[in-house]
């Protein structure tokens, strides 16, 4: 109508984090193999342990091959509308706190292993869990530092230069 612009596409925001996706992907594809090799470890050797770790390995693989396809995902994603970036936003969000959960768990199971002295006789799957718990707890600061300081700025930036021009 009179003098009023609108009606177009949705004006498309760049990926500002296409090098932390490819990061992510790998640290999350590296949590999975270990994860999956420490769930044949227990499968084969019949490990006694009273922790749940092939539970815990195996809830770690499923996060961690959530994380790779994610990334894998906003890898290739070189621009997006605002509510797609938004929905690949609350997606991240889940998967990091899927596996801040899955560190904190972790962090529990190591606790009873040291302090408590609990599966002293299976060190291979105990130090297995603490790998994987390292590398997830890498995983979930690079996520937070991915979302908090990269992702959230650049898109807010980019949508207001383009509110500029709207």
């Amino acid at each position: 109508a009179m003098g009023r612009k609108g009606g177009g596409p949705a004006p498309l925001l760049d990926n500002p984090s296409i090098g932390l996706a490819v990061v992510k992907m790998f640290l999350n594809g590296w949590i999975f193999t270990i994860s999956c090799i420490g769930v044949v470890v227990i499968s084969a050797g019949g490990a006694a342990c009273e922790l749940p770790f092939p539970f815990y390995m195996l809830s770690t693989s499923l996060i961690a091959a959530a994380g790779v396809g994610v990334n894998c995902r906003l890898a290739f994603l070189e621009h997006a509308s605002d509510w797609e970036w938004l929905k690949w936003l609350v997606i991240t969000f889940v998967q990091s706190a899927g596996a801040a959960g899955i560190f904190s768990w972790g962090i529990l199971l190591q606790k009873e292993v040291i302090s408590e002295g609990k599966c002293a006789d299976e060190q291979t799957v105990s130090m297995l869990a603490l790998v994987i718990m390292v590398f997830d707890g890498i995983t979930v600061l690079v996520e937070f530092i991915s979302v908090y300081f990269v992702m959230i700025p650049s898109l807010s930036l980019q949508i207001k230069q383009l509110s500029r021009f709207l």
